[in-house]
């Protein structure tokens, strides 16, 4: 039941935005992004405190490295395809000003504070690994429509 009245409230939510995104007159594609990117922040504030079951390590060391190195795919990759336009545009479906636009609107709500057992992950990089999620989720279920 709990779920249930959660769905409700989510897609009031969404039409609402859908509302607004017709309102600034935004393309189809930037409007479809918004959308996600709004319910990602949403779903995040929703369970991003519950309790989480113990686990053996608070970053598995495999992991740990790359954030202390800068080896990570935002740190390598993204950071190359700044110098690509398309290539860019390829990854993430809008150009880099588009992205910079919508970090300066949302900024302020991706922030997290660093701790003494590990640094936080940056708005920018917060943002770039939502909007990929997004994208190949997007493209996963445009894929699925097919058959």
């Amino acid at each position: 039941m709990h779920h249930l009245l959660l769905m409700v409230f989510f897609y009031f939510l969404l039409e609402n935005v859908v509302f607004l995104c017709v309102q600034m007159l935004l393309p189809e594609q930037e409007k479809r992004l918004l959308l996600a990117v709004i319910l990602v922040l949403i779903l995040e504030d929703l369970y991003g405190n519950e309790s989480v079951a113990k686990r053996l390590w608070w970053v598995h060391p495999m992991n740990a490295v790359r954030g202390i190195a800068k080896q990570g795919e935002f740190h390598t990759q993204i950071q190359k395809l700044k110098n690509f336009p398309e290539q860019w545009f390829h990854y993430f479906h809008m150009t880099l000003e588009q992205l910079n636009f919508l970090l300066a609107k949302i900024k302020h709500k991706l922030y997290r504070q660093n701790t003494n057992w590990r640094k936080s992950i940056g708005p920018e990089e917060r943002l770039a690994v939502c909007l990929r999620y997004v994208e190949i989720k997007v493209m996963n279920d445009n894929f699925l429509n097919i058959f």
